[in-house]
């Protein structure tokens, strides 16, 4: 079960898989079966970041397309984002919501 911050493969429904930030945690992801996540951006690298975007080493993820899937599409776990990203993401978070 995948928790806060970690940045896991998942199959969105596109034709490849794309890696995700993992907003909700592990609590929420056992009841629901579901985790919510902010898939990566695919823009172009150079771009300044908006500030609903966070970077976790070299990806982009976009926090303003955060999505519900279900826990058994997270794939592979690739890392973990440090903790000034999760904070960025929930502050993120909050402004658009």
């Amino acid at each position: 079960m995948s928790d806060t911050g970690q940045v896991v493969r998942a199959d969105l429904g596109g034709e490849r898989p794309r890696q995700v930030l993992v907003l909700s945690n592990r609590r929420f992801s056992t009841r629901t079966g579901r985790a919510l996540v902010a898939p990566e951006w695919l823009g172009p690298p150079d771009v300044q970041l908006l500030p609903w975007q966070v970077r976790v080493g070299a990806a982009v993820f976009a926090v303003d397309r955060l999505v519900s899937v279900k826990t058994d599409r997270l794939l592979d776990d690739v890392g973990e984002a440090p903790y000034t990203a999760v904070m960025a993401a929930r502050r993120a978070l909050l402004a658009i919501t």
